[in-house]
């Protein structure tokens, strides 16, 4: 159940789990979908699978703290499709 408020799952797999029954299911998600409109505020909580960023990896590091294999991975400008520039 973890997963799913993190991942996103099925609404109705999680309420029959908390023991509702399937139309008492459908009747509270019209009502609080429909007239209450409060599916804008329940958003799924905040994880590292569906968080976003404009910026992605590690900061980038001076040229003095990198490794040979470091060094050669920006000289080659591997990463820099990556968000890191």
């Amino acid at each position: 159940m973890k997963d799913a408020a993190t991942l996103g799952g099925s609404k109705m797999d999680y309420l029959i789990a908390l023991g509702h029954e399937p139309l008492e299911i459908i009747n509270k998600l019209k009502f609080e979908t429909e007239l209450l409109g409060i599916a804008q505020y329940m958003e799924p909580l905040e994880s590292s699978y569906n968080r976003t960023s404009d910026v992605g990896g590690a900061p980038t590091k001076p040229e003095e703290d990198l490794s040979p294999e470091g060094q050669a991975t920006r000289d080659s400008g591997k990463n820099e499709d990556k968000g890191n520039k």
